[in-house]
């Protein structure tokens, strides 16, 4: 090996070509992120302030480029990679660099939010580094690198990221066959849980089983998830179209069919991975804390990876192959690690094959830690649920709201399992004062950071949200302290380590289960949020007097805890009332609290939370925390847009049997039952809730007309269920674009399943919500479209009807025995109006627009690419330097 003064000319001549090319690299990378975000916000005109603005960008990307550079470069040569490697490096590393020039795409038109690609570009800037770091070395000290230890961490970090994009996009998958009532996406993340808590088992028993063939047994496992990623999307979609009409029990079955392989294999890396670092490393709480860290921080890395990135740039298939493909590279390295072994003459069947050893007595009773394991699962997964219940209604039911929770929750525990591993190697005693400690103080930011963040909102609205966001990050980094603790302390000699860690893991994931079966299947329907949050308090204060009571604790130390603890659930319960005053309408109004008027009523059960607020146009209807409508049928009114229900007298000439998806404030729903040519009106909602508000307000008359039929149930599955049923107008008032799964009732594959459904000449009548995206899908499915406000109509037959048709189809609306155009001099008029309302055939020149995204199941466009465009070369950087009014 030479010394560094030897290789100080190569390293010289390798750096004086980066000090011309990587500040070029940079500077045009940085001036090209600022023309895209200058593109997208639509601004046109050169002048002194926009050339000035785009000289320091290229400035500020140079400098980052270079800091970068020499960032990492410090830390291979420090931590990473031999002096002599160092030169070929280097030149490896400049060159990836490249990738920030694509960038400069926006100039031929490719406009993208910067975020999604900057971000994009980073992850695979990273990646493509972390594999040139093999590469620099020369044969022998590859070979050391990839026998290593540490080399098997980094590939179960890989590991991780893999297995979470897998659960989210399949998850997404199954949601859109079986519907997203609460109780299919209950069934599919029990089921998912179910799997991962049978592998674990398996490989408990695997490990014990095989111990000279660990690495091989993870190769395995990871080569077959990866063959499995590959065609799971089309599998998943075979299997779901042909069991879509089976019982619950029926369908239950078919996901646990489709979902028990993968995961299976996935949940027996852990216990066969830790088995595999035991035999080095003689101590269980480093083991499992050292290999917890990495695979959980691999999984949160997941989490902002597929919703920030591979959903924006990718789809649903990309993402997929995407993991498959890291599945595969790890077990392509796990199979070179285990040659490098085999080369090296480091036997790892040597080190296992010898008498298990622990770093201490076995502190806990196995049992005990079972229990503890399982009831930690419970509180921690029924924590994140409810964490996700708040954002998803404090922020509208935003998409990404579940990934970036999810990940942060598991950022968190990745954290507290790192930490775990420092404590048991500082420590070779069981403290189970520090453990019921890190409980409590859990319990105390838990029972804060709702209201806290409630209060916060009200002074400015980020606040709130970023305050919730800290405080999961901080509850998951004291509940992460507590696995491998346990495992660390209550591992059973008899057992071994694969099999013990197998069935503490199988109690956690057993516990983790009872949180969407327990919390959420039944305690959400009892119980409000504020009481909800209350519960998950206490019950982790409860976990903590279990540790307590159940494991060796000084008995000083006991009395103290338990003390601590009486006074903690005391002040909880007594501060209740006091922090869930107005707490819904904080967390929904936020800084604009005080401009609004008292709720009217509130509906709180498992599968939402409908608020409803006074007002002189028609009480306002909200679900989730966002707008869904207005209590009002007066056209004159039209506080809610009604006109747009009664226009269905210009697009069909005598529709007699309508289905309309979403039942909101009932409003649209009493005026199709108002409309004579209307014998059978098939309601389909997927919140019972809304029944509920319904049945106390006037439109409560819908329940009693003998031609509606109500059915509660998902819109998209009830369809796919019901394949005879034939309509001649479907309307569906749709929530916002953006929200989280609505992708499953605006794609086109939706669309094709609508228009099966449609009799000759039936028409599809759905709310764009503004998104002209959701036009251009229209127009890929029908062949004609016509636009009402911010509704479209689409059919297979020309909307040609005359202005007389319209004018007559307009009387058959009837209340109370009385037309309701002739109530009065406003509504004649009214009436007027609408029959002449024109309607432009736009399908042509909707199909014709190279800007817009054409929705699908795989791209869900309009929840992850809004802004994401494609558009002529002359919009793209050239319109910044048009003349005005060019």
């Amino acid at each position: 090996m030479r010394s560094q003064t030897q290789l100080a000319p190569a390293l010289s001549l390798t750096s004086r070509p980066l000090r011309a090319f990587l500040p070029l690299v940079g500077a045009a990378a940085g001036c090209s992120a600022y023309l895209n975000a200058v593109a997208v916000a639509g601004v046109r005109g050169v002048g002194p302030g926009l050339a000035l603005r785009i000289v320091l960008s290229g400035i500020l990307g140079a400098g980052l480029v270079l800091l970068t550079e020499r960032v990492i470069s410090a830390a291979a040569a420090r931590w990473l990679l031999p002096p002599e490697a160092m030169p070929r490096f280097r030149r490896m590393h400049s060159l990836t660099y490249l990738l920030f020039l694509l960038l400069a795409l926006g100039a031929l038109g490719l406009r993208l939010d910067n975020r999604a690609w900057i971000l994009g570009i980073v992850v695979v800037f990273c990646l493509v580094n972390v594999l040139a770091l093999p590469l620099a070395l020369d044969r022998p000290t590859q070979a050391k690198l990839f026998s290593s230890l540490g080399w098997l961490v980094v590939l179960f970090f890989i590991s991780g990221i893999a297995a979470l994009i897998y659960q989210v996009t399949w998850e997404r998958v199954l949601f859109g066959a079986f519907g997203v009532n609460i109780e299919s996406v209950t069934l599919v993340v029990v089921i998912f849980m179910f799997g991962l808590g049978l592998g674990s088992l398996a490989g408990g028993l695997l490990s014990r089983r095989y111990p000279d063939r660990l690495p091989q047994l993870f190769l395995f496992c990871e080569g077959l998830t990866g063959l499995f990623g590959i065609i799971s999307l089309p599998l998943i979609r075979f299997v779901a179209a042909r069991t879509i009409h089976h019982d619950g029990v029926g369908i239950a079955l078919s996901i646990f069919g489709l979902l028990s392989v993968p995961t299976l294999l996935m949940g027996a890396t852990l216990p066969i991975l830790v088995t595999h670092l035991h035999a080095h490393y003689r101590h269980a709480g480093k083991s499992v804390g050292l290999l917890y860290f990495a695979n959980t921080l691999g999984s949160a890395a997941a989490c902002f990876l597929a919703a920030d990135v591979l959903f924006v740039l990718a789809g649903q298939q990309l993402s997929v192959l995407f993991a498959a493909a890291c599945n595969l590279t790890v077990g392509a390295l796990v199979w070179k690690h285990t040659r490098s072994v085999a080369s090296t003459h480091h036997r790892a069947h040597e080190a296992v094959e010898k008498p298990l050893l622990v770093a201490h007595e076995e502190s806990l009773r196995f049992p005990v830690v079972l229990l503890l394991a399982g009831v930690i699962g419970y509180v921690s997964l029924s924590q994140e649920i409810l964490w996700i219940h708040g954002l998803s209604f404090s922020t509208g039911g935003m998409p990404k709201v579940f990934a970036h929770v999810l990940g942060l929750f598991l950022f968190g525990i990745a954290l507290g399992s790192l930490y775990a591993k420092k404590k048991t190697e500082s420590s070779a005693r069981y403290s189970g004062t520090f453990l019921a400690g890190a409980l409590i103080v859990s319990g105390v930011v838990y029972f804060s950071a709702v209201p806290v963040s409630a209060w916060l909102g009200t002074l400015q609205e980020s606040l709130g949200s970023r305050w919730l966001y800290l405080s999961v990050l901080v509850v998951a980094f004291l509940s992460g302290l507590t696995f491998p603790i346990l495992c660390h302390f209550g591992i059973s000699r008899r057992q071994g380590i694969g099999s013990s860690l197998s069935w503490i893991y199988f109690a956690n994931i057993v516990g983790s289960m009872l949180g969407p079966l327990v919390t959420t299947y039944i305690l959400m329907d009892v119980w409000s949020v504020s009481e909800l949050n209350l519960f998950a308090t206490l019950l982790t204060f409860g976990c903590a007097a279990l540790v307590v009571l159940l494991t060796p604790v000084p008995a000083r130390g006991r009395l103290a805890t338990l003390t601590t603890l009486l006074l903690a659930g005391a002040t909880a319960v007594a501060l209740q009332p006091v922090v869930s005053h107005d707490l819904l309408r904080k967390l929904q109004f936020k800084n604009q609290i005080f401009s609004h008027a008292q709720y009217e009523r509130v509906v709180e059960n498992r599968s939402g939370i409908i608020t409803i607020e006074s007002s002189p146009t028609g009480a306002i209807i909200y679900g989730d925390g966002t707008y869904d409508g207005r209590f009002n049928v007066d056209p004159v009114i039209d506080s809610n847009l009604i006109s747009r229900c009664y226009m269905i007298s210009a697009l069909h000439r005598k529709p007699e049997r309508v289905l309309e998806i979403g039942l909101s404030s009932g409003s649209w729903t009493r005026v199709l039952a108002s409309y004579e040519s209307i014998k059978a009106l098939d309601v389909v909602e997927i919140n019972p809730g809304y029944a509920e508000a319904v049945l106390k307000s006037e439109n409560a008359r819908v329940f009693k007309d003998r031609r509606t039929r109500i059915y509660f149930d998902d819109g998209r599955r009830w369809l796919n269920r019901n394949p005879s049923e034939k309509y001649d107008l479907i309307v569906l008032n749709t929530s916002y674009h953006w929200r989280s799964q609505v992708t499953n009732i605006l794609s086109e594959e939706f669309l094709q399943m609508v228009r099966a459904h449609l009799k000759p000449g039936g028409v599809f009548y759905y709310n764009t919500t503004g998104l002209p995206d959701i036009a251009h899908t229209a127009a890929n499915v029908f062949p004609h479209v016509v636009q009402v406000i911010n509704f479209v109509a689409a059919s297979d037959a020309p909307f040609d009807l005359s202005r007389e048709e319209r004018a007559a189809n307009l009387e058959r609306f009837v209340e109370d025995g009385q037309p309701t155009f002739a109530a009065s001099p406003q509504l004649v008029k009214r009436g007027e109006e609408l029959a002449n309302w024109p309607l432009p055939e736009l399908a042509t020149t909707l199909r014709n627009r190279s800007d817009l995204w054409s929705i699908t199941d795989d791209n869900m466009a309009s929840e992850f690419r809004a802004g994401v465009r494609f558009y002529q070369p002359e919009k793209g950087w050239g319109a910044l330097f048009a003349r005005p009014g060019s």
